[in-house]
């Protein structure tokens, strides 16, 4: 599973019994920096945590993480729409990288990176 690439899984491994498939999640944005290279990508999980945090009171029906992807290359972006529903994968591949994709039928993304970190991860109510 993708938590198991992560560099800090400990707090997705926390909330989540079962990690959270990523097959079909509204992606807000997607955020390139010179500074590593990244790609960040910032989406929604409709799946809820079985044991969400305290702090975490408040009302909420949508999860949102942002993920970063480190020292990317081989960066490839096809169409970019309002509603981006996409199935995100991630592989380790042999030489140790990460391939990452995300695909549907409004948007593309595929790159290769050498790290991946969860950066951000709260509740809200859409």
């Amino acid at each position: 599973m993708w938590n198991q690439l992560l560099l800090n899984p400990e707090f997705i491994d926390s909330i989540y019994d079962i990690t959270p498939k990523l097959n079909k999640v509204r992606v807000h944005s997607i955020e390139l920096s010179q500074d590593g290279p990244v790609l960040k990508i910032r989406f929604d999980l409709d799946t809820l945590p079985s044991s969400p945090p305290k702090k975490w009171r408040q009302e909420y029906n949508k999860i949102q993480l942002t993920l970063t992807l480190i020292e990317i290359s081989n960066l490839s972006l096809k169409e970019w729409r309002r509603d981006n529903i996409l199935a995100l994968h991630f592989q380790k591949k042999n030489n140790g990288r990460i391939e990452f994709s995300a695909t549907g039928d409004s948007c593309n993304v595929s790159c290769i990176c050498s790290f991946l970190r969860l950066d951000h991860i709260s509740p809200y109510l859409n």
